[in-house]
């Protein structure tokens, strides 16, 4: 055994003794050459220990470090499809929202068939859609003509057919849709719906639903057991909408009047868009925010409208289906901010102008405070929350910023990867948005577009025309928010509901 150790260990010896005297030799000549002592044996095991850390760390890598980058590669690869399947097992969820969810055979496509009139298209009717596609597999809308709302209701829709079809078709939850369809179902055209659209079932909110001699609208879809209903989104309507906007006014906004302590904390529009600088326009911002603060601390409802829809995290998730993906470095991302207040064919347009332009579309919203300074009155109708949902709904947006800085900057543009900054030739009252000072880092940038919005709908157009039919409405508009209070009085179990009209 001893001799066999030294037969083993000998040539190691010399090995190491061989290298060391390379090793004394190689700093001899480099302590020499600066003028040093020879070197010492302290230092000359010193350097040995280093030389061998060394090499045993090149040998490591040489036989063992590809092997932990696979593994660490695999890794990788697992945890984003770990982090998927967690994704869609939350959207699983989300989505199951009813009992008796997707009552048909198993693998079968379940065909739900919604309709109404959709005017004024709002967040409530989108979650209507929402929940409605979680009762199968394929979502059919109807959009009731004209002629047969206004036969029924008393008074034709504010929005024409063609703005509420494409509002409704570019729903992310809608797969399909079919236009003027009456808003009383006849036999035979339930009939030719079911036969044409493969239906399964007939979804409608859970509030009645009555013609104008106080039929209901329902009878013979329920009579053949295909009837279904969903809970209605509390707190907004099209007729509460309506009433918001032929009673807008300053006092809604409850933004107090200036006084010597806070005049000079107020902005004018000059202000803005007479800034001349990146800096005066940020203060000039700014003042517009301080001034909401301020009528914040002195209102118990704050600056802005007051509404009786009450946003959840757990709302904004839903709206949120499916969950955006993450912005990656090779995605051309396509941003554009505004109000997007009343949702209507107009967004739509310049929304699937802007998704033909990238990968993903980000859509910034502005704050109350900031569109009421341009536009005006008691603008917006609806506050932020309500807006976010309503732009969440589009199947042309992949993801939203709530209150996004009004003036877009190159930090921001670096952050979220934006390539493409896109503005339309319909601005709604926000500021030169082409030439203005919001967009001069993305034109300096060569990053700004400016499209043609392809439609002349706005939030004023349809102001003017709630204007001109304003007694016929307040009239209808009155009658109906009675029947929904007594709705949700019987619902809730309450001895009185606050329509919030006065």
């Amino acid at each position: 055994i001893s001799a066999t150790r030294r037969i083993l260990a000998d040539p190691v010896v010399l090995a190491v003794q061989a290298s060391s005297q390379v090793v004394r030799r190689c700093m001899d000549a480099v302590f020499e050459t600066c003028g040093l002592a020879p070197t010492t044996d302290f230092e000359l095991a010193a350097a040995m220990s280093c030389l061998t850390a060394l090499l045993t760390l090149l040998a490591y890598y040489a036989l063992a470090g590809k092997e932990h980058r696979r593994d660490r590669r695999q890794l990788r690869l697992d945890l984003a499809r770990v982090e998927a399947e967690m994704r869609h097992l939350q959207e699983l969820i989300d989505a199951d929202e009813i009992e008796g969810l997707k009552t048909g055979p198993k693998g079968r496509e379940i065909r739900i068939f919604v309709e109404g009139a959709f005017d004024v298209m709002h967040y409530g009717h989108a979650n209507a859609f929402r929940q409605a596609r979680a009762l199968g597999t394929y979502l059919v809308a109807g959009v009731n003509s004209s002629e047969s709302v206004e036969q029924c209701k008393g008074a034709p829709p504010i929005m024409t057919d063609e703005e509420r079809l494409a509002v409704v078709s570019a729903c992310k939850w809608v797969d399909e849709v079919i236009p003027r369809t009456p808003y009383v179902m006849t036999p035979e055209y339930l009939d030719w719906v079911i036969k044409t659209y493969r239906i399964d079932f007939v979804v409608h909110g859970d509030d009645p639903c009555l013609d104008a001699d106080g039929n209901d609208v329902y009878a013979l879809v329920k009579q053949r057991g295909m009837y279904r209903t969903v809970p209605r989104t509390e707190g907004v309507s099209t007729t509460e909408i309506v009433g918001r906007m032929l009673t807008m006014s300053r006092a809604h906004h409850m933004i107090p009047q200036q006084t010597p302590s806070n005049r000079s904390r107020a902005a004018s529009r000059e202000d803005v868009t007479e800034a001349t600088s990146p800096k005066q326009f940020s203060t000039a911002v700014e003042k517009i925010s301080e001034a909401g603060a301020a009528a914040a601390a002195l209102s118990p409802y704050g600056p802005y409208r007051m509404s009786r829809f009450i946003t959840t995290s757990r709302m904004l998730r839903l709206f949120s289906f499916p969950s955006p993906k993450k912005i990656t470095p090779g995605m051309k991302v396509v941003y554009l901010h505004g109000g997007w207040d009343m949702f209507h064919a107009g967004h739509v347009s310049i929304l699937k102008a802007a998704r033909n332009l990238g990968d993903y579309v980000l859509v910034g919203v502005l704050n109350d405070g900031i569109v009421n300074h341009y536009r005006g009155g008691s603008h917006p109708v609806l506050n932020l929350n309500e807006r976010v949902l309503g732009v969440l709904s589009c199947k042309y947006v992949n993801d939203v910023i709530l209150d996004p800085p009004y003036q877009i900057t190159k930090e921001m543009i670096a952050a979220l990867n934006i390539s493409v900054v896109v503005t339309g030739t319909v601005s709604e009252g926000l500021d030169n948005l082409g030439g203005g000072e919001a967009f001069r880092m993305a034109r300096e940038a060569g990053i700004l577009r400016v499209i043609d919005s392809a439609s002349e709908v706005s939030i004023g157009g349809v102001l003017s025309r709630i204007r001109a039919n304003a007694e016929l409405l307040e009239a209808k508009v009155s009658k109906k928010m009675v029947a929904e209070a007594e709705h949700f009085k019987e619902k809730h179990g309450l001895d009185s509901y606050d329509t919030g009209r006065t």
